[in-house]
Parts: structure tokens; sequence; C-alpha cells
């Protein structure tokens, strides 16, 4: 239960009890009020009959004359009524009222009557009874307590309502630092809290916008400094795929060169020296194309040829036509807008060399280990003009999935780790109907735009901010 129901609880709670203890108090009130009334109503009347009778003359009967006196003289609380000795009394009707039983019997005293012995006009004995009849009094107490009962619930309705309300908004800015913890747990650092007006709060508020902008400032150092690192990894990777292909191609050239030299000189020979030179010559120009597929095979790995003469989009095609030619029993597929496409071949050298190696790690993978029979790479260009657009993409294949429990490959750790050092995203799933999926995003930077360009504009909407520029 939220601390606002609680709070709200308590205090109904609270509010019930106080209800029910003054309807306690009124009713005991209430209730030795007509017991008093009831009691002066039965001494009037007992003193009117015995006064009556006194002073009737011969000419009036007793019994009217007790008639004659209760007209004159109106009780309440009682009932009067004259009855032959041994018979039963025929008392006056009681005025209709509402009152529930249950609380005519809580506030009703206890049954009284008075009995008067008298004799009639022919001699004969007779009894006056003075009965107790608290029921209009009951039925007073009862129109002033439904009364005031309806007012004091209206009361407490609102009262309720109120706490509500206000509970709420003292609560407001607890949600709001709550929401904004919650963002920056999730690592999302664009958290601006508007000044709280509470005192207490302002401080901590104040607390949380600091600490967002200390992480916004921190993660934005930390792509900086990612892109720099990946920046001089793909500069060394280039280095070193350069002189491969500087050194090592020509050597490999030189080498076959020299092998079909030495196998033309060995037609020379002897037959059978001939034909042992030649089987090694031929020997020799195997390992030389098994050394020279090997070299083009790091080369790609070390630096994708392709990226330097063509855009990213052409170059993801390309990879799809030569996965089909190349493990024909997979549906291949690949979904590229032209939007996604355009944003893609913008991207800076860094982010568009890091798309590309995951969508090849991922690849590889599912022609290596997933036992697919289809795979789909999905590439969308998200624009936000709040937190800066994005690169989104996603690999989804229906193959057997990821081994329950069982580590993550290096492949996967080193995409996890340059998707994180550019600011980004990604996540591998293995879903409950098969395969793998593999999401995540990279943010845009335009090619035209450096690491270190990117680092101190980011610097200075931090100063701004701060200073409140």
């Amino acid at each position: 239960m939220s601390f606002k129901l609680r709070f709200v609880a308590l205090f109904s709670s609270l509010l019930v009890l106080s209800l029910l203890a003054a309807g306690g108090a009124m009713v005991a009130n209430a209730r030795s009020a007509v017991e008093t009334e009831v009691a002066a109503g039965m001494e009037l009347a007992t003193a009117l009959v015995i006064q009556t009778l006194a002073g009737a003359s011969g000419q009036k009967s007793a019994a009217d004359a007790i008639s004659s006196a209760v007209a004159m003289v109106p009780l309440r609380h009682v009932r009067i009524a004259v009855a032959a000795d041994g018979a039963a009394a025929s008392m006056p009707a009681l005025v209709a009222t509402r009152v529930p039983g249950w609380f005519l019997d809580l506030l009703a005293p206890e049954h009284k009557q008075q009995e008067i012995r008298m004799r009639l006009a022919d001699g004969a004995p007779a009894r006056v009874l003075v009965v107790a009849a608290p029921e209009d009094e009951v039925a007073e107490v009862w129109s002033d307590l439904s009364d005031l009962a309806m007012v004091l619930a209206v009361v407490s309705v609102l009262a309720v309502a109120l706490s509500w309300v206000a509970i709420d908004r003292a609560l407001r800015p607890l949600t709001r630092l709550s929401g904004a913890l919650e963002r920056l747990g999730r690592r999302d650092y664009q958290v601006s809290l508007e000044p709280i007006r509470i005192r207490e709060l302002r401080n901590i508020g104040d607390t949380v916008n600091a600490l967002a902008a200390g992480l916004r400032l921190a993660e934005e150092r930390n792509g900086e400094l990612g892109r720099k690192l990946i920046a001089v990894q793909e500069a060394e990777r280039r280095r070193v795929a350069g002189e491969i292909h500087d050194e090592l191609g020509p050597c490999l050239f030189g080498l076959r060169v020299e092998i079909r030299s030495l196998d033309k000189l060995a037609r020379d020979l002897p037959a059978a020296t001939a034909t042992t030179v030649e089987e090694r010559c031929e020997t020799m120009l195997e390992l030389t194309d098994a050394v020279q597929r090997m070299s083009r095979r790091l080369l790609d790995q070390l630096r994708p040829m392709a990226l330097e003469h063509l855009p990213l989009s052409a170059v993801l095609a390309d990879m799809m036509v030569r996965w089909r030619r190349t493990v024909p029993g997979i549906d291949w597929r690949l979904s590229l807008p032209d939007e996604a496409a355009r944003a893609i071949d913008d991207l800076d050298d860094t982010a568009s060399v890091t798309l590309y190696r995951v969508v090849q790690e991922s690849m590889m993978n599912v022609a290596r280990h997933a036992g697919a029979t289809r795979a789909e790479v999905e590439i969308r260009s998200v624009v936000d003009t709040a937190s800066g657009s994005s690169i989104d993409f996603g690999i989804r294949d229906d193959g057997r999935g990821l081994a329950s429990g069982g580590p993550a490959g290096m492949g996967i750790h080193a995409m996890s780790d340059q998707i994180a050092a550019l600011g980004g995203s990604i996540a591998i799933l293995s879903p409950p109907e098969g395969g793998v999926v593999v999401r995540g995003m990279i943010p845009f930077v335009r090619s035209d735009v450096s690491p270190d360009a990117v680092g101190q504009r980011s610097t200075e909407l931090f100063e701004e901010r701060k200073h409140g520029g």
C-alpha cells in the first residue's frame, strides 16, 4: 500500500473513531435527558391525576374529570388510562414516528408506570394507569442526531478529500524525485527537475540535478574517450592492414613468380628429379594461395577495404549477397529503408566501422552456431530532437538460440565493448519462440564532426547549464 493510501486510511480511521466517540457521548447525554424528561412527565401526570380526583364533584365522574384535565393540560412523554378493577386498560394510541426500533431501545428508559386506585360513579373500584411514553422525546433526539450525522458525514467526506489532495500535492515532489532517480538508474541522464517549493526537499532536488549533470558530463567524456580509443584502434588496424597489403602481398606475388620459374627450370632436369621438383612447386603454390586467402580474411577483419571506397549501405547489401552465395541454406534478408541508408552513409568513420563489425559478427554467429533457416538484419534511423538522433539495429534468426547459462563468446564481448564506448547500447536475447535477437543503438554522429568537437561541445553545453546560461 502506498504512503498516500496509508495516510488517508489512518486519517479516515481517526476521523471515524472521533465521530463514533462523539456519537457515543451524544447518545449517552440524550439517554440521560430522555430519562429526565420522562421522569418529569410521570411526576407531573401523577400529580395532575391525584389533584383531579381530589377535586372531582359528584356531577362529573372521575374518568371524565381526568379526561378534561388531560385535555386542558397537555402532557408529554406519558399516557393515562382509566380501567375497571381487573379489566385491561385501553391506552391512547402512540403518535407514529420513524424512529428505528434499535434506537428506541437504546434511548428509552426502563418501562415505568404509576397506578392510582379510585372508584367509579357507581361506586365500583377502578384504577388510573400513568404509563411512560418516551417515543416523542426519542423522535426529537433521532431527528436532531440524523441532521447532525448528515452534516458530519458531508464534512468528513470533504475532509478526507482535502487530505487526499493535500497529501498528493505534498508527495508530488517525492514522486518527481523518485522518477528522476529511476531515470538515472536506467542511465538516462537527461534529468532536470524544476525547483521544488518545499524547503526540506529543495536541497535534494538540487542534488539530483547536480548528480545528473555530473553523470551527463562523465558519460559525454567517456563517449569522447571511447570514440578516441576506437579511432586509435581503427588507425592501428588500418596501419597493420596497410603493411600486410603492401608488404605481404608483394612478397607472396614474388614467391609465386619464383616458384613458377623454378617449375620451368625443373623441366631441364632428369625426369625423376623434374617430377619431384614439380610436385614440390605445386605444393608451395597451394601453400602460397592459402596464405594469400588467409591474408585477405585478415585484411577484411582488420579493416574492411570496401568501406574505403563504398558507402556503408552498399557494403551491407554486398555482405548479404556474399552470405547468400556462401551459405545458401539460410534465407538472408536486409531491411534498410532509404532514410536509414542515408543516415548510416553519413556516419563518422568510427561508428560506421563499429556498425559494420556488429552486423558482420552477428552474421558469422548465425552461419556457424545458430542452425537457422532465416536471418534478418533491420536498421532504422531514429530522429529525436530532445535526446539526439540514433541508429537502431536488430539482427534476428530462427535458430536454436543461446545455450542456457553458457558463457558469451569473445565476439559478443567485443561488440558490447565497442557499442558502449560509443555511448550506445546492445542487448542479446533468446526469446521463447527460439532464435537469437541482437538489438542495439548507436548515437548518430555525422562524418564531418570529429570526436574532439563532440566532446568540446558537450563540455560547453554542460558549463552553460551549470551556470544557468
